[in-house]
């Protein structure tokens, strides 16, 4: 950690992205200026946050408030490598996909509920979320349910994938 003239400066994860982090649909009221800086609130807390390089340089904050409450919000401690060399999602999407093909929808469920563990594993909330209602959908042999909610789960599968970098 520097401190320039309250700037702190951390150094950023391996395959992190403060922009895809940020604008991926899970985090809400952020906003950019033309220079990059992303300015919000969480817990309370007003953020200013700029991707620079290898690091991560939060501006005008108090260091407790940056190891405290953004260091956590962002999730800056995990280790997005090892996340996206073993992601699955896309694989299991695959296989619901194809079960939903053939009218399978126990075999839908099992997919689903398999990605919906995996994603929560992850910390991935609303994508295991999502993943846990196609599962109930398929458990509950809901053909249409299964049919209307298994392309939003794509949606959601293809936009983690995206904000992951792989």
């Amino acid at each position: 950690m520097v401190n320039d003239e309250n700037i702190i400066r951390l150094k950023k994860p391996d395959m992190f992205s403060l922009e895809r982090t940020l604008d991926c649909g899970q985090a809400f009221r952020w906003e950019s200026d033309e220079s990059g800086i992303f300015s919000g609130v969480a817990y309370g807390k007003v953020m200013r946050v700029k991707e620079e390089g290898d690091s991560l340089l939060f501006y005008g904050m108090k260091k407790d408030d940056v190891y405290g409450v953004f260091y956590r919000y962002l999730d800056l401690g995990r280790d997005y490598r090892e996340i996206t060399d073993r992601y699955n999602g896309d694989k299991y999407l695959a296989e619901a996909g194809y079960a939903l093909e053939q009218r399978r929808l126990h075999l839908v469920a099992d997919a689903a509920g398999r990605l919906a563990a995996e994603a929560e594993s992850y910390g991935f909330r609303v994508l295991g979320r999502m993943a846990r209602c196609v599962e109930s959908a398929g458990r509950a042999k809901d053909l249409q349910a299964v049919t209307d909610l298994l392309p939003e789960l794509a949606t959601a599968v293809e936009r983690h994938r995206i904000s992951m970098g792989s």
